[in-house]
Order: structure tokens, then sequence, then C-alpha cells
């Protein structure tokens, strides 16, 4: 659960590197991925929605990648743009 925990920090501050992404606490290891709410353009990567994130004891599950491959990117944590 260690590992998760650390991933999960991890995760948290990188998804919100490109333009903000505000991460809210839900429970214990459910958070909520809450983005601006405007229209869909390039420099939000068609993210103006509200995602999920639920912590398990072997990973991480992402509710709802996003809106494209890039706005998928960035929640995950792995852009290499």
């Amino acid at each position: 659960m260690a590992n998760a925990l650390v991933f999960t920090s991890a995760f948290l501050i990188s998804i919100g590197q490109a333009f903000e992404l505000k991460v809210m606490r839900v429970t214990d290891n459910v958070f909520a991925i809450v983005t601006q709410h405007e229209q869909h353009n390039a420099d939000n990567f068609v993210n103006n929605a509200t995602f999920g994130v639920v912590v398990t004891g072997d990973g991480i599950v992402l509710v709802d990648s996003g809106g494209s491959y890039r706005g998928a990117e960035q929640i995950a944590g792995s852009d290499s743009g």
C-alpha cells in the first residue's frame, strides 16, 4: 500500500502541469479531478469534465481518460510532449 501512496502522490502532482486540474479527495482512496469549465480547445486538451481516481492495493484505477489522447496523457501523468 505504501507504493500505491507514493505513486498516487506523484500522479496527483503531475496532473496539474499543462493547465489547472483541481484534485479533490472524496474518501481515503477516491479522488475527483475537476477541470476548468470552458469550451474544448487545444490548450485544455478537450479536458473539461470531472474525472475519477480510485487507489487500490494493486494500483490506480482511472475513471474516464479524458477527451483526447493528450488529455489522457496529462491525467495519467505521462505527458511526453
